[in-house]
């Protein structure tokens, strides 16, 4: 950890072992929580919500890949893909010379 930190100040130390200690926590109670379903966690053919739900590790080069700053705790299960929870998403903003869509 304080690899990733050398060079900065006091502030950014606190925030970046704030995030990996929650990041850690969460981590594990995705773990703990989809620990009966490893099949469709590494299913070849998935749906790209599938795909998100199964990420439970997070991107191996992240420092922190489950932190949730400044994110309400008690809305965390409700909102995290690893949790198997859904919601309709209104809006995306996103470029248009960048989208393409697929529908099967």
């Amino acid at each position: 950890m304080e690899d990733l930190v050398a060079g900065h100040d006091g502030a950014h130390t606190a925030e970046l072992h704030i995030r990996a200690i929650q990041s850690c926590v969460l981590l594990e109670s995705f773990i703990r929580m989809r620990r009966n379903g490893p099949k469709e966690l590494y299913k070849l053919k998935q749906t790209f919500i599938q795909s998100k739900q199964s990420s439970l590790f997070g991107h191996v080069f992240h420092p922190t890949p489950k932190s949730r700053q400044g994110f309400p705790e008690w809305r965390q299960e409700m909102y995290a893909p690893e949790s198997k929870d859904n919601f309709q998403l209104h809006c995306f903003a996103v470029k248009r010379t960048i989208v393409q869509q697929q529908s099967e």
